[in-house]
Protein backbone atom coordinates (compact mmCIF):
# COMPACT_ATOMS: atom_id res chain seq x y z
CA UNK A 1 0.00 0.00 0.00
CA UNK A 2 2.88 2.52 0.47
CA UNK A 3 4.19 1.82 -3.12
CA UNK A 4 0.95 2.97 -4.23
CA UNK A 5 -0.40 5.97 -1.59
CA UNK A 6 3.35 6.38 0.58
CA UNK A 7 4.31 5.98 4.09
CA UNK A 8 1.94 7.29 6.53
CA UNK A 9 3.36 10.94 7.70
CA UNK A 10 2.45 10.49 11.86
CA UNK A 11 2.33 6.97 12.39
CA UNK A 12 -1.62 7.06 11.68
CA UNK A 13 -2.88 3.99 9.41
CA UNK A 14 -6.29 6.33 8.50
CA UNK A 15 -5.47 7.05 5.25
CA UNK A 16 -4.66 3.24 4.27
CA UNK A 17 -8.22 2.28 5.83
CA UNK A 18 -10.06 4.62 4.02
CA UNK A 19 -8.60 3.02 0.58
CA UNK A 20 -10.75 -0.06 1.43
CA UNK A 21 -13.83 2.21 2.74
CA UNK A 22 -17.24 1.06 0.85
CA UNK A 23 -19.62 3.65 3.43
CA UNK A 24 -22.03 5.07 2.97
CA UNK A 25 -22.56 2.64 -0.34
CA UNK A 26 -22.50 -0.47 2.26
CA UNK A 27 -23.01 -1.16 5.92
CA UNK A 28 -21.05 -3.73 7.47
CA UNK A 29 -23.66 -4.24 10.48
CA UNK A 30 -26.59 -4.60 7.66
CA UNK A 31 -24.28 -6.78 5.06
CA UNK A 32 -21.40 -7.84 6.91
CA UNK A 33 -20.69 -10.62 4.37
CA UNK A 34 -21.34 -8.11 1.02
CA UNK A 35 -19.46 -5.74 2.59
CA UNK A 36 -16.11 -7.66 3.38
CA UNK A 37 -16.06 -9.43 -0.26
CA UNK A 38 -16.30 -5.76 -1.64
CA UNK A 39 -13.30 -4.37 0.82
CA UNK A 40 -11.48 -7.66 -0.47
CA UNK A 41 -12.00 -7.21 -3.59
CA UNK A 42 -10.70 -3.49 -3.56
CA UNK A 43 -7.47 -4.54 -1.80
CA UNK A 44 -6.98 -7.22 -3.91
CA UNK A 45 -7.02 -5.33 -6.77
CA UNK A 46 -5.21 -2.40 -5.29
CA UNK A 47 -2.12 -4.83 -4.63
CA UNK A 48 -2.51 -6.81 -7.93
CA UNK A 49 -2.30 -3.14 -10.27
CA UNK A 50 -0.62 -1.11 -7.73
CA UNK A 51 -3.08 1.51 -9.45
CA UNK A 52 -4.50 4.25 -7.52
CA UNK A 53 -6.77 5.25 -10.62
CA UNK A 54 -8.15 1.53 -10.91
CA UNK A 55 -9.00 1.81 -6.91
CA UNK A 56 -10.86 5.27 -7.50
CA UNK A 57 -12.89 4.22 -10.03
CA UNK A 58 -13.59 0.80 -8.07
CA UNK A 59 -14.66 3.06 -5.34
CA UNK A 60 -16.51 5.39 -7.14
CA UNK A 61 -18.83 2.04 -9.51
CA UNK A 62 -19.33 0.96 -5.57
CA UNK A 63 -20.69 3.79 -4.31
CA UNK A 64 -23.16 4.50 -7.61
CA UNK A 65 -24.41 0.56 -7.59
CA UNK A 66 -27.70 -0.12 -6.81
CA UNK A 67 -27.36 -2.13 -3.70
CA UNK A 68 -30.86 -1.87 -1.90
CA UNK A 69 -31.80 -4.05 -5.58
CA UNK A 70 -29.88 -6.94 -3.80
CA UNK A 71 -32.48 -7.19 -1.09
CA UNK A 72 -31.61 -8.69 2.29
CA UNK A 73 -29.46 -11.21 1.37
CA UNK A 74 -26.21 -11.04 2.04
CA UNK A 75 -23.90 -13.36 0.24
CA UNK A 76 -23.63 -14.03 -3.69
CA UNK A 77 -26.75 -13.29 -5.74
CA UNK A 78 -26.27 -14.12 -9.35
CA UNK A 79 -28.13 -12.76 -12.46
CA UNK A 80 -27.90 -9.06 -11.70
CA UNK A 81 -24.10 -8.71 -13.38
CA UNK A 82 -25.03 -6.02 -15.48
CA UNK A 83 -25.58 -3.56 -12.94
CA UNK A 84 -23.11 -5.01 -10.58
CA UNK A 85 -20.05 -5.98 -12.66
CA UNK A 86 -17.40 -3.42 -13.77
CA UNK A 87 -14.31 -4.70 -15.90
CA UNK A 88 -11.01 -3.30 -14.07
CA UNK A 89 -7.01 -4.07 -14.04
CA UNK A 90 -7.82 -6.91 -16.57
CA UNK A 91 -10.22 -8.77 -14.47
CA UNK A 92 -14.76 -8.59 -14.22
CA UNK A 93 -15.34 -8.13 -10.85
CA UNK A 94 -19.05 -9.04 -9.86
CA UNK A 95 -19.87 -7.25 -6.76
CA UNK A 96 -23.33 -8.89 -6.74
CA UNK A 97 -22.27 -12.88 -7.22
CA UNK A 98 -19.24 -12.05 -5.67
CA UNK A 99 -16.62 -13.81 -8.41
CA UNK A 100 -13.50 -12.35 -10.02
CA UNK A 101 -13.51 -13.74 -13.66
CA UNK A 102 -10.86 -13.08 -16.15
CA UNK A 103 -12.33 -11.59 -19.36
CA UNK A 104 -12.17 -14.19 -22.89
CA UNK A 105 -9.96 -12.11 -24.77
CA UNK A 106 -8.00 -13.09 -27.53
CA UNK A 107 -4.86 -11.78 -29.01
CA UNK A 108 -5.68 -13.73 -32.26
CA UNK A 109 -9.04 -11.83 -32.49
CA UNK A 110 -8.04 -8.77 -30.91
CA UNK A 111 -4.62 -8.34 -32.14
CA UNK A 112 -5.16 -9.66 -35.44
CA UNK A 113 -1.50 -10.77 -36.28
CA UNK A 114 -0.56 -12.20 -39.39
CA UNK A 115 -0.77 -16.04 -40.25
CA UNK A 116 2.86 -16.15 -40.05
CA UNK A 117 3.03 -14.85 -36.44
CA UNK A 118 0.25 -16.96 -35.33
CA UNK A 119 2.39 -19.89 -36.33
CA UNK A 120 4.97 -18.73 -34.29
CA UNK A 121 2.90 -19.01 -31.08
CA UNK A 122 3.53 -21.60 -28.82
CA UNK A 123 0.20 -22.45 -26.57
CA UNK A 124 2.48 -20.71 -23.50
CA UNK A 125 2.95 -18.00 -25.15
CA UNK A 126 -0.60 -17.84 -26.80
CA UNK A 127 -2.25 -18.47 -23.45
CA UNK A 128 0.83 -14.95 -22.00
CA UNK A 129 -0.74 -13.19 -24.85
CA UNK A 130 -4.12 -13.44 -24.19
CA UNK A 131 -3.69 -12.66 -20.78
CA UNK A 132 -1.97 -9.72 -21.29
CA UNK A 133 -4.67 -8.88 -24.22
CA UNK A 134 -6.91 -9.14 -21.14
CA UNK A 135 -5.05 -7.04 -19.08
CA UNK A 136 -4.96 -3.81 -21.76
CA UNK A 137 -8.63 -4.01 -22.39
CA UNK A 138 -9.33 -3.63 -18.42
CA UNK A 139 -6.29 -0.40 -19.00
CA UNK A 140 -8.41 0.65 -22.14
CA UNK A 141 -11.88 0.54 -20.04
CA UNK A 142 -10.25 2.56 -17.81
CA UNK A 143 -8.84 5.10 -20.25
CA UNK A 144 -12.27 5.78 -21.55
CA UNK A 145 -14.44 5.84 -18.74
CA UNK A 146 -11.94 8.61 -17.31
CA UNK A 147 -12.03 10.32 -20.67
CA UNK A 148 -15.57 10.36 -20.94
CA UNK A 149 -15.79 11.20 -16.93
CA UNK A 150 -13.75 14.36 -17.95
CA UNK A 151 -15.55 15.13 -21.17
CA UNK A 152 -19.28 14.83 -19.94
CA UNK A 153 -18.15 17.23 -16.75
Amino acid sequence: MWQVQGAPSDNQCAKQALLIDVAPALDSSEAPNRTQWTQSAILWNLVQSQNMSALLDMQKFISNAPWSSLGATDGPVPGTSSKFSVLESGFIFDFAAQTVTQPNVSFIISGVPTSAQIAQVGSTASSTLNRMYSFAQGTIHLVHSSTCALTCL
